[in-house]
């Protein structure tokens, strides 16, 4: 249970924050999972999964935003935000460094082989540059125990699941407002 006066969830036994505290439990063990690869940066591999947990951890915490303290949310939210656009600055560069290097190997003309070393070199230093952010983003992330804080919150809620039923009509109507919001988005778009 949560201390009283705790900035955290709003209802510790509320089903809807224990549900959420699940799925967002989830991405933050794939992010903690992720997170000296991404540092490293020897597998592209550590990028592209770190990013898709991240953008589901940004997802999660949107739709149980109404489980945090508001200041306490944002402050995440942003922590995680700041990881996800730096990932997904290195992540394009990576992919266009793939593909460049796919295509390099199906041109033998000596005329094209300066440019195309060339255009390599400089999406190599753009990507350098591009960890550098990312670093930046990771350190931020680990310096503002997001993680830890994340943890914090879901810890209390997890150790109430087996005592609550946690598909309330409460976490259907959440579930049914958050598709309609992302089908009128979609829909705005015709």
């Amino acid at each position: 249970m949560l201390q009283k006066g705790s900035k955290m969830a709003k209802k510790p036994a509320d089903p809807v924050c224990i549900f959420g505290a699940s799925v967002i439990s989830r991405y933050l063990e794939a992010m903690r999972k992720e997170v000296t690869g991404v540092k490293q940066a020897v597998d592209i591999e550590y990028i592209h999964r770190m990013r898709v947990a991240s953008r589901r951890m940004r997802s999660a915490l949107d739709s149980f935003q109404l489980c945090f303290n508001k200041k306490t949310y944002q402050r995440i939210l942003k922590d995680v935000r700041q990881v996800t656009r730096a990932l997904g600055e290195a992540r394009d560069l990576d992919v266009q460094l793939e593909a460049l290097e796919h295509e390099i190997l199906k041109y033998s003309s000596p005329r094209l082989a300066p440019g195309l070393k060339r255009l390599q070199l400089r999406m190599i230093n753009a990507r350098s540059r591009a960890q550098t952010h990312v670093i930046q983003a990771m350190n931020r992330m680990e310096s503002d125990s997001v993680l830890e804080e994340i943890e914090a919150w879901t810890a209390p809620l997890l150790a109430q699941a087996s005592s609550v039923y946690l598909y309330s009509p409460e976490l259907y109507t959440l579930a049914f407002d958050s598709i309609r919001e992302e089908m009128d988005e979609f829909l705005r778009h015709e």
